[in-house]
């Protein structure tokens, strides 16, 4: 409808910006829009149901975790002495320990054994090799020894494998004994309690609880001046699984990482190129200049190359950037697996929103464009061209963007080129071919759920952004769900190992729904104000799309923030955990209670067979 935007065969004709402002079909376009809101509320709530996420901290776990505890007096007995005089049964009836863990610095002897299980491999493949062959398997002792191992040089220092990774296994057999030996040496502060019942370890958490500047101020006992109970961080235990025990050790660094990190990622952000930038960039390229290359060569190429080159490039720079924020999250050493997939799809997403849908649908390319662009504004003589932030062109690129995300992108995530380049890599490196199957064992990864989850979320969020201004990009975000679907669905089935992640992770991609669907709010609200106001008085139609931005945007906030209006938050949240918790317990017999809470061992795997002395 309209004539504005050229004839029918352009782009633009397609698009809302073919309308005259004066139109009063735009009506239906908000009507429709707001609409959308209440019904995303929905079916998020309808999603949320089989979730059950708590509205407070889980308290279904009878195991707290006391971290800052003196590190010289973090022993078994001592834990156990204070805890009983603190809590004696008299006042606390109930009051039982069922079980103590506490946490050494494994990471070394993680290692350790990592090493040890590689060569035992490898000697058990030795041994087979020569069983089979009759002959015994030689090998280069170098890295890359498998390569050299093709040529003169590295036969000429060939070894026999089998004694050498005999030899190693020796070795490295003492060095695991003698780690496991001082390994109570090497407390890391950290103690893991399982109490008789939950109600009995809510109580020990409250009194830990702490206020201030960092203080607490639970019950006392005889050990008060030596452990400092008064300065323990305590909260309920995550699943054994879900811990990296490697990585639960405090570093002294950490603070340091975590910033050094968020400080290069925001010079990124704010110098770094979006994809529209690097499309503009690449069309000054001789290469991909059809012109200049007929002018300057004399070579004609066709025109699809030119065309799919920038469109490769693109989609490129796009999967490069949730990579990089992915590998500086990693390098923090996250100690939750769940945690750590929650903090990556949040980063990847607010960093991907940002450069692929924001500032593109501004007009812009940089952060640093954009902050040019605001201080010029406060010039007299200039002024910001809004007419920009709604270009018929906006459409089309973000259509190029879906598509070829569900055809290109998919496919590569099928064909998992970097799990391909990490495995010859690592391949390349090996000793002699006795390796290869450890070397297959460390290239099987958790599914990256934070990226995937992200990549989702920001087509999610373009085709729904976009999905009334410009119509035509809809059925290509459907189609860019249904290849992510079964692309997804196979990788998870076939391609990676079982992956750790909570219930918060589906929490996170609901506000991020939600954040979407404020974002087309957002631009209708635009549209409605900046381009259809010509007299200097906001119509009708703008009027009511900022009343009802400002009322969405507000009960969101609120309901993120402060945790008010869950009746018609998103999500549905379970009321009363603890109450939910215990409800089963008062009818169930002792024997039944103790089978259903069979306490979890908070042991890492390299320690399941070690009897550390604390």
């Amino acid at each position: 409808m309209g004539n504005i935007q050229g004839d029918q065969t352009n782009f633009g004709h397609t698009t809302i910006s073919n309308l005259p402002a004066n139109d009063s079909v735009l009506w239906v376009h908000i009507v429709v829009g707001i609409m959308f809101v209440p019904l995303g509320i929905f079916i998020m709530r309808r999603f949320s149901v089989s979730l059950k996420i708590e509205g407070d901290e889980c308290i279904s776990s009878r195991t707290l975790m006391f971290d800052l505890i003196p590190e010289q007096y973090c022993k078994k007995d001592l834990i156990i002495r204070h805890l009983q005089e603190a809590y004696p049964v008299s006042v606390y009836p109930g009051f039982d320990i069922e079980d103590l863990q506490i946490a050494y610095f494994v990471s070394k002897l993680t290692s350790l054994t990592s090493k040890l299980e590689t060569a035992r491999r490898a000697v058990t493949f030795c041994e087979t090799y020569m069983s089979k062959n009759g002959k015994r398997l030689t090998m280069s002792p170098y890295s890359c020894g498998l390569l050299c191992g093709l040529c003169c040089c590295g036969r000429m220092n060939s070894l026999d494998a089998l004694n050498y990774y005999q030899e190693q296994e020796e070795q490295l057999r003492i060095k695991v004994e003698e780690e496991q030996t001082n390994l109570h040496k090497k407390s890391i502060g950290v103690v893991f309690v399982t109490f008789s019942s939950l109600e009995v370890a809510t109580i020990v958490k409250k009194d830990h609880t702490q206020f201030g500047c960092g203080r607490s101020n639970p019950p006392t006992s005889s050990l008060q001046n030596q452990l400092h109970p008064d300065t323990w961080a305590v909260r309920f235990a995550p699943p054994p699984e879900d811990i990296y025990w490697e990585n639960l050790n405090r570093s002294n660094y950490r603070v340091f990482k975590v910033w050094l990190s968020n400080i290069i990622l925001f010079l990124v952000l704010f110098f770094f190129t979006s994809p529209a930038y690097l499309i503009n960039l690449m069309e000054t390229l001789p290469f991909l200049n059809t012109k200049s290359i007929k002018d300057d060569l004399n070579v004609n190429l066709p025109s699809w190359i030119t065309d799919f080159l920038p469109t490769m490039l693109l989609w490129t720079l796009s999967a490069l950037l949730p990579v990089v924020v992915a590998y500086s999250d990693w390098w923090l050493g996250h100690w939750r697996r769940s945690l750590e997939n929650l903090w990556i799809m949040r980063k990847v997403f607010g960093y991907l929103l940002f450069m692929v849908l924001i500032l593109p649908s501004i007009g812009l390319t940089t952060v640093r464009a954009l902050v040019e662009n605001v201080l010029k504004s406060k010039s007299p003589d200039s002024e910001i061209n809004w007419q920009c932030i709604f270009l018929p062109d906006n459409g089309a690129f973000f259509i190029n963007y879906v598509t070829t995300s569900a055809l290109v992108g998919t496919g590569l995530e099928i064909m998992r080129f970097p799990e391909l380049i990490v495995y010859a890599f690592r391949l390349a490196f090996a000793r002699s071919s006795a390796e290869i199957s450890s070397v297959r064992r460390e290239i099987i990864y958790e599914f990256p759920f934070g990226i995937n989850y992200a990549w989702m979320l920001l087509i999610f969020a373009l085709t729904v952004s976009y999905s009334v201004i410009c119509p035509l990009i809809t059925p290509f975000g459907l189609f860019y769900m249904i290849m992510k679907h079964g692309t997804d669905r196979y990788n998870i089935y076939f391609a990676y190992k079982r992956s750790k992640i909570n219930k918060n992770i589906h929490g996170c991609a609901i506000n991020c729904v939600m954040i979407s669907l404020l974002i087309q709010q957002l631009m209708l609200l635009f549209f409605n104000t900046v381009r259809a106001n010509k007299t200097g008085l906001l119509p009708p139609r703008g009027i009511f799309s900022i009343t009802m931005f400002t009322i969405y945007s507000l009960l969101f906030i609120v309901q993120i923030f402060f945790h008010s209006f869950k009746g018609i938050s998103p999500i549905q949240y379970i009321q009363n955990p603890y109450q939910q918790s215990l409800l089963p317990e008062a009818g169930r017999s002792q024997e039944g209670r103790s089978r259903h809470h069979r306490p979890r061992q908070f042991i890492p795997d390299v320690l399941r067979n070690v009897d550390v002395e604390a």
